[in-house]
């Protein structure tokens, strides 16, 4: 019984043990899929939406309830609401134009299946709401904010090693596991650098991206702007989505800075201790098996030469910078943070921010006092 209870209830909070170390080491069995068909239809999937809300609204629907709901997560459950599905009726509410045309609100899982249960049995429901809605303006500024430390070696100084965060978060709650815990390690792992005084052949630098939920958009605009063009593919159905979804459509077109960035390590998922980092390629596990040698007794053993690189390290990734990505402990990210009510300062462990940001420290001391930069794919 007790067995059988585990498997239906799984626990909402995990660490990575020893089991799931070994998968994640494990070299990828298939090349990564191409999803780009996938994404038009989810995008043709929301223009759909889009004309739903405004049937709606000519009907005379006064709000569309929808419940919470990740099942890819493992559900919602608790009176936990899941923000971001505004997909529900169209993806570009945001812009004056295309805004929704009636009120959507998203209601836990437990009130919404008690009222369907009552309805199904001819039960009259009866629902009182206050919505408060406010236009903002479709072009709202956003800043990323940058610091360093700069290299002091003569030949090097210009050339760099990034960490990344993103400030922005979804409005339901404070965004500390997404992505306040990852700002902090970052700032933390600067702070120890700067504390200890040390004198990076390389400058260090941090970048705190805005707009990563709203597509990537401070990270892409800095790539763009200082990296490489990307191009992408320009069909009706491309052209549909947000550029950093759409099929590339060619090689990155290098800017002077691409060949000066050795690496950009972005921290996203989550506030749990590093157990180990996905490189992405087998040239650098080599490289990092050595690094994390001294980490171990943190916690720190595995290197995978699979790919690790969530949310805004992707754009450096597309302009072929080595992005090496940091595997967390999860805790309750994937079942109850992500995108929720629930990501609030109290999910925060500060023990497992601690070392994160040691482990992070190290990585970009190394990064920045190697006698070369890392070596990237041909």
């Amino acid at each position: 019984m007790q067995a059988a209870r585990q498997r239906r209830f799984p626990s909402l909070s995990n660490r990575l043990d020893d089991a799931a170390l070994a998968d994640l080491r494990k070299p990828p069995s298939d090349p990564p899929a191409d999803t780009s068909d996938q994404l038009e239809r989810a995008f043709a999937n929301a223009a759909f939406a889009e004309r739903m809300s405004r049937f709606f609204a000519d009907e005379g629907v006064r709000a569309v309830m929808v419940p919470s709901g990740n099942n890819a997560r493992g559900g919602a459950s608790g009176g936990t609401i899941y923000a971001d599905w505004n997909s529900n009726l169209g993806l570009y509410a945001f812009q004056k134009t295309r805004a929704m045309q009636v009120p959507l609100v998203i209601v836990a899982v437990e009130e919404y299946l008690r009222m369907e249960r009552l309805l199904q049995r001819k039960t009259p429901v009866k629902v009182e709401m206050n919505v408060d809605v406010e236009f903002t303006g479709d072009h709202e500024e956003g800043f990323n904010v940058l610091g360093e430390i700069p290299g002091v070696d003569p030949r090097r100084k210009d050339e760099v090693v990034m960490v990344t965060a993103h400030l922005d978060s979804w409005a339901a709650a404070t965004g500390a596991t997404d992505d306040g815990a990852g700002v902090v390690i970052a700032m933390e792992a600067m702070r120890i650098l700067n504390a200890l005084a040390v004198r990076p052949l390389r400058t260090i630098r941090v970048a705190l991206w805005t707009g990563e939920e709203q597509g990537l958009l401070g990270s892409l605009a800095y790539v763009k702007r200082h990296l490489a063009d990307l191009p992408r593919a320009t069909t009706a159905a491309q052209l549909s989505m947000p550029e950093f979804a759409r099929r590339r459509a060619g090689p990155a077109i290098p800017k002077p800075d691409h060949a000066r960035l050795s690496a950009v390590y972005n921290v996203d998922l989550g506030a749990g201790r590093v157990r180990g980092v996905g490189v992405g390629s087998e040239a650098l596990v080599p490289i990092f098996e050595q690094w994390i040698a001294p980490l171990r007794d943190l916690g720190v053993t595995l290197v995978t030469a699979r790919l690790r690189c969530p949310g805004d390290c992707r754009p450096f990734a597309d302009a072929g910078i080595p992005t090496p990505g940091v595997i967390q402990d999860p805790l309750e990210y994937d079942t109850r943070t992500h995108h929720t009510n629930i990501d609030t300062y109290d999910r925060l462990v500060a023990d497992d921010l601690r070392q994160a940001s040691i482990v992070m420290a190290t990585f970009l001391y190394n990064t920045a006092m190697r006698d070369q930069m890392l070596p990237r794919d041909p």
